[in-house]
């Protein structure tokens, strides 16, 4: 386990602030995509489906990632959004060096 600093929880607190924004608009951005689309071939009822599949597995993935967050889970957090591409490199350089290069690291290891 990896203890943060002071400066380093709230170098993480702003990189999953800042990622959880990200992530929904990216989701918003789906969605609006999903529901813009003609319906074609595809009957109200089954783009419904696919809209409901789609909140549901978002709601469960943005659970899993943020709720409940405490400082102790800070570092392997932001390591997956790393790894998920929902931080950038550059992002995660506010962690201080040696914990961007920890958390590179443990992408390449992905």
């Amino acid at each position: 386990m990896i203890e943060l600093t002071k400066a380093q929880k709230k170098a993480a607190r702003i990189l999953i602030d800042r990622a959880l924004q990200r992530e929904c608009e990216r989701f918003l951005v789906d969605v609006k995509r999903l529901v813009n689309t003609p319906l074609q071939e595809d009957s109200p009822h089954k783009r419904y489906l696919e809209l409901y599949k789609k909140i549901d597995s978002f709601d469960h993935q943005i659970g899993k990632t943020y709720d409940g967050l405490g400082g102790s889970r800070y570092f392997i957090t932001v390591a997956g959004l790393y790894c998920r591409d929902v931080l950038t490199e550059e992002e995660i350089g506010l962690m201080g060096d040696e914990l961007k290069a920890k958390i590179i690291e443990m992408k390449d290891w992905w």
